[in-house]
């Protein structure tokens, strides 16, 4: 969140929302080597009007994928702890990666 602009620090002192995991999921494609590098290719999978998806693909040197995973975000108010709409702000930068 940090890169687009929406630091965890300001979320949690000076937000309107916080911004839960309401679910997650991770496969397990290839093995994984212990000290191996690996790229995280993060993609905006699905914007919804109170909620995001975010997929992540974990590849390998070579180029192989060897793990995937995907997190479910709520936006919730934090006064009412209700499911509230995107701030258009954050929803215009999260489009920016899908």
């Amino acid at each position: 969140m940090d890169a687009i602009g929406f630091s965890l620090a300001w979320i949690i002192d000076e937000a309107e929302f916080m911004v839960l995991i309401a679910h997650a999921e991770a496969d397990y494609l290839s093995s994984l080597r212990l000290g191996a590098d690996y790229a995280l290719v993060l993609t905006v999978e699905k914007l919804g009007q109170t909620s995001f998806t975010i997929k992540y693909d974990y590849v390998a040197e070579g180029g192989d994928k060897v793990a995937t995973a995907k997190s479910v975000h709520v936006i919730v108010n934090k006064k009412s702890g209700k499911p509230t709409r995107l701030p258009e702000a954050l929803k215009e930068r999260l489009s920016q990666h899908s």
